[in-house]
């Protein structure tokens, strides 16, 4: 005959120690008197404050080598059924999460991945698109985040020496053109365009920059024979006409000049300046055609001679930026440099 078991604890509710939610009579009595849950964290779990030894952890890595989850498991761990979905850890957790995986801490460090591990990463995500939940969610995590001096090196010298093969940038440029592109259709704002003046502003490439910039652009075959076409012209001198050039004096250059500035005044800077543009010193047999007349002040109306300076046509024009700068160079010139302005020619 089968005995019925005597449970003396049958209208007794247990509760967890810590959380207080109700568990079995088991736990309570023969166990630590907590939930599943409360007796495995922290300090409470059995291997707190211990470590795997190396050949502990050889042996479960072997084990688990060629093992791959079913999609239904994976249905059950992801999402709402995960354990962790909607927490997130405190900012002391993630400062020692991220000091136990930095540096010599980390198990990747001064390790490479193979060819072979390298080719299984690009397959798996492969095809794998980021919801726009999720791109917000990193781009409010990352705003106002300024990377570092050293991580900036770091990263200038992990790309040095690398460059892109034909084919990924190939790819590329189809992943980012046109309506893929994550700015197609977008402005900048005023206000970011500022930021983005003033960040930009006394910046100049050095001289290094420049001749690694000519040299990368020397033989590139991927814009010879493009044109752009007559609808994207229109849009690029649009831009840059009237009040849209940086250039732009309230339409100064459309007015016109004074009967004073004749030819014959012209005639006489050029030959008072022996015929040579004094900036660059290109002669005018060299230039081809005669130089042109460069109002130092920029005032049409003053055609008096100290303010005339003679000028090749593309230092004329390179004359209409920067224009307090070139001012101040010109008058230097006439001012203090008259003697050498008439003996140009024979230092040449």
């Amino acid at each position: 005959m089968k005995i019925k078991r005597y449970i003396p604890y049958k209208n007794i509710t247990f509760c967890c120690r810590d959380c207080g939610t109700q568990i079995s009579w088991v736990s309570a009595l023969h166990g630590q008197g907590r939930c599943r849950s409360c007796a495995t964290k922290g300090k409470n779990h059995p291997l707190f404050g211990k470590h795997l030894s190396k050949e502990h952890r050889e042996n479960l890595s072997k084990a688990l080598n060629g093992r791959k989850l079913s999609k239904e498991h994976i249905k059950k761990i992801s999402g709402k059924h995960a354990p962790f979905f909607g927490k997130h850890h405190t900012k002391e957790t993630l400062l020692k999460m991220s000091k136990s995986l930095t540096g010599k801490n980390n198990p990747n460090y001064g390790k490479k991945f193979s060819k072979e591990h390298r080719l299984k990463l690009s397959k798996s995500r492969k095809g794998r698109k980021i919801s726009k939940e999720t791109r917000l969610k990193i781009s409010k995590a990352n705003k106002g985040k300024k990377r570092s001096k050293e991580s900036k090196l770091k990263m200038s010298k992990a790309k040095k020496g690398k460059s892109l093969s034909k084919e990924h940038r190939i790819k590329l440029s189809k992943i980012l053109s046109g309506k893929n592109n994550h700015f197609f259709g977008k402005h900048h704002s005023k206000e970011s365009k500022e930021k983005m003046s003033i960040a930009l502003t006394g910046k100049y490439p050095s001289k290094e920059a420049r001749l690694k910039m000519s040299k990368a652009r020397r033989g590139n075959k991927n814009n010879l024979g493009n044109h752009h076409s007559k609808e994207t012209k229109l849009k690029m001198s649009k831009t840059r006409k009237g009040k849209n050039n940086g250039n732009w004096r309230g339409g100064l250059s459309f007015l016109p000049y004074t009967q004073n500035f004749s030819k014959d005044l012209k005639l006489k800077i050029r030959y008072r300046d022996n015929h040579v543009c004094q900036n660059c010193g290109i002669t005018e047999k060299e230039h081809g055609k005669n130089l042109s007349v460069h109002h130092i002040d920029y005032d049409k109306q003053n055609c008096e001679e100290t303010n005339l300076i003679t000028t090749c046509t593309s230092c004329n024009s390179i004359a209409n930026s920067n224009r307090d700068y070139w001012f101040a160079y010109y008058t230097y010139i006439i001012e203090h440099f008259k003697e050498l302005v008439s003996t140009f020619p024979t230092l040449r």
